[in-house]
């Protein structure tokens, strides 16, 4: 399973509470903030429920725009042009546990999942640890170890 910024312990939400505040999607932008009791109960049943799934976490490591609504324009659609803050910690990005690989991505949190294949770009290191899990499994299945589990996960 691969989580490419996901705020696991939240995020950096406070400029989007500004423009939505209770009006919706404010409620869930909300729920997904730091200290949210959604996201720990969420974090923790995972946690448990994952300890036989291979893990990718692909976090941050660049600043990004926070949205704004222009102030000439109070009802137009938000731009991300506003003071640049870290949306989501690679403390909030990970699990920390054993079955996980982290990558670290040089990019900001709108651009962490739109990667080049030119050399030496993350990419490359997302595709190598694919087909590492992906033989590591061939191989398992190879000597009979191998076992698929389907898995419903539910908070």
């Amino acid at each position: 399973m691969y989580f490419f910024g996901t705020p696991h312990r939240g995020f950096n939400n406070e400029a989007l509470l500004e423009i939505y505040g209770n009006k919706y999607p404010g409620p869930i932008i909300r729920d997904l903030g730091a200290g949210s009791t959604v996201l720990s109960e969420l974090s923790e049943s995972w946690i448990q429920a994952s300890k036989n799934i291979k893990v990718v976490t692909c976090f941050e490591l660049c600043v990004t725009p926070t949205a704004r609504l222009a102030a000439d324009e109070p009802t137009s659609k938000p731009k991300r042009d506003g003071d640049p803050v870290m949306m989501v910690t690679r403390d909030s990005a990970c699990f920390y546990t054993e079955n996980e690989t982290r990558i670290p991505i040089n990019h900001n949190h709108s651009m962490i999942a739109k990667l080049n294949n030119e050399p030496g770009s993350e990419y490359h290191a997302i595709a190598r640890t694919l087909k590492r899990h992906v033989q590591e499994d061939l191989d398992k299945r190879d000597r009979g170890k191998f076992t698929w589990r389907l898995c419903f996960w539910q908070s």
